[in-house]
């Protein structure tokens, strides 16, 4: 480690994008489509190797039970998009599909007025900067995203199958992306939009009561101590509320959130929102079902060393000050990483989705989504999600 400190950083990202290009033996696979093994000693040895003395212990470096959560968590210490890292060795290309989206919609189009000789220009307004309003689905924000396609189950005892979004079969859609509770300020909310458009609102619209998703929210738990975390993996519930009411006013989730057993909460009491709408979106503009979830961010300076500082690369990180919900004695949130730390991983369990959802179509509701996900140094959102897994992931209990 000493001399991976004296080496000059130009030096070191020259050998971590090497090492990148080599971790993988071409023939040792694992069941989802590459070397588990290479790219987790990669991940431990070189990419947290990179980050100095904050990393000399390799504290909470995460070595991951599938190599689409290792892709991803590459993808988050580096600021590299997931197909960068897979393009290190044929064997992993074209065997997932991914989403990489900033942590807000670029600006698309600006108001000017000419005032010559010169020209004002007003910046166009950013529904995820502040969130300052409920629900948020607009067509500028989820054109600007790229989705995980899916093809969703046949019947609520089956399970989502990923495609390409040019699949035409593709019927449930994830779009995901970084917002802020407060304007201009880091980004602490991760917001998911579920598209569900096979379950079309005009002339079929919901009723106060209905049950228009189940969706896993594998959140953490920052103990008292502000240095140790747990999982909490929940089931949010989003339930249509009567007229007039607030749009999560209905929903429920379910986890062990105090730790001593399984608790049924109103979403805002752990700073979740949920809301399901009647709209239109970049894949059909026909009315239909769109569920939205936001859920703060728990990115600490004790357990999230290595999104706390700044990549490798010297790009920035937004995430200087400690992020997640008051909770208790501690804080609740979404935590950025692709799968637990070391001191909760199980080696030898089947590997869970993080993010699963069951979505509305006009007849039921079924398993629409099944991803993986990770969140970078610029609070960029990664999806990804194995197109033939060959080994056992599934999602949560309960859904």
């Amino acid at each position: 480690m000493s001399n991976r400190t004296s080496t000059p950083k130009v030096a070191r990202i020259a050998a971590l994008l090497a090492a990148l290009w080599l971790w993988l033996p071409q023939s040792a696979r694992a069941g989802d489509g590459g070397d588990l093994a290479g790219i987790n000693t990669y991940l431990m040895d070189t990419v947290c190797g990179t980050y100095t003395a904050i990393t000399q212990s390799q504290i909470n470096c995460p070595q991951l039970p599938t190599l689409t959560q290792a892709v991803l968590q590459v993808s988050a210490f580096l600021d590299l998009t997931p197909e960068a890292v897979r393009g290190g060795n044929s064997v992993l290309v074209g065997a997932y599909v991914d989403a990489g989206n900033p942590s807000r919609p670029p600006a698309l189009a600006y108001s000017c007025t000419p005032q010559p000789p010169a020209t004002t220009c007003t910046p166009p307004a950013d529904p995820l900067d502040p969130i300052s309003a409920w629900p948020i689905v607009d067509t500028g924000v989820l054109s600007t995203l790229r989705p995980l396609a899916f093809v969703h189950a046949a019947s609520s005892t089956g399970s989502a199958t990923p495609t390409q979004l040019y699949d035409k079969r593709a019927n449930a859609f994830l779009y995901a992306a970084g917002g802020a509770s407060t304007g201009g300020a880091v980004p602490d909310t991760l917001v998911l939009f579920y598209d569900s458009p096979d379950r079309t609102t005009n002339p079929k619209p919901f009723s106060a009561g209905d049950l228009a998703a189940k969706i896993s929210l594998p959140l953490r738990v920052l103990n008292k101590d502000g240095v140790t975390e747990r999982a909490v993996p929940a089931i949010l519930q989003v339930v249509v509320p009567k007229a007039g009411a607030a749009p999560c006013s209905a929903s429920t989730v379910t986890g062990n959130f105090s730790g001593n057993g399984t608790q049924t909460l109103s979403p805002g009491q752990i700073g979740v929102n949920c809301a399901v709408v009647s709209a239109g979106s970049p894949v059909s503009a026909t009315l239909h079902a769109i569920v939205e979830v936001a859920v703060p961010m728990l990115i600490t300076q004790n357990t999230d060393q290595l999104i706390v500082s700044s990549s490798p690369f010297g790009y920035y990180s937004p995430f200087n000050r400690d992020l997640g919900f008051k909770f208790g004695s501690g804080k609740i949130g979404i935590g950025p990483n692709a799968a637990p730390l070391n001191a909760d991983t199980i080696s030898g369990t089947p590997a869970t989705y993080a993010l699963c959802a069951n979505l509305p179509t006009n007849s039921s509701l079924l398993p629409a989504v099944a991803a993986f996900y990770a969140i970078g140094h610029d609070s960029e959102i990664f999806l990804s999600a194995p197109l033939a897994p060959s080994i056992s992931i599934g999602c949560p209990a309960g859904m």
